[in-house]
């Protein structure tokens, strides 16, 4: 009887062990996807100050106050942070994706014939988000941005 009871304790501990360790190991993959999280946020808003600028320019000059009190400018600059918050709620959406195989049904590889289908569910998957110039730019980055490799 002693023998079993050290058996199943040494099994325990064993046990608990483990799901230690993997603990471990989702916390600091969940430090990491937050760090990766926070850095495109850095580069979502600095994006959207660029956007920010340049419909500045191009938009007209704002026009003298109306009746109720409003400015062009105002109106202006709350169509401009609307649009600024839709799309930063979508790519910190999009950010929460840590698997995109749990969004798109089909893994893309040599043996697979429906790439057409699978381009058309990824692109409609990456526009949910408003990603679609991500994946459809022709520009070449010359370097891999700090953090990833």
């Amino acid at each position: 009887m002693p023998h079993t009871f050290l058996h199943a304790n040494a099994a325990l501990a064993a046990s608990r062990a483990t799901a230690i360790q993997h603990a471990q190991e989702a916390e600091a993959e969940a430090a990491l996807v937050a760090k990766d999280r926070d850095a495109v946020d850095v580069r979502a808003r600095a994006a959207l100050e660029r956007a920010r600028k340049e419909c500045e320019a191009i938009l007209p000059p704002p026009a003298a106050i109306d009746a109720v009190g409003v400015s062009a400018a105002d109106i202006r600059q709350a169509m401009l942070l609307l649009e600024a918050a839709a799309i930063l709620n979508l790519h910190a959406q999009a950010v929460a994706v840590t698997n995109i195989s749990s969004l798109i049904s089909s893994v893309l590889d040599s043996n697979f014939d429906g790439y057409t289908w699978w381009r058309d569910n990824f692109l409609l998957v990456v526009g949910k988000y408003s990603l679609q110039d991500h994946v459809l730019s022709d520009h070449t980055f010359t370097s891999i941005p700090t953090g990833y490799s």
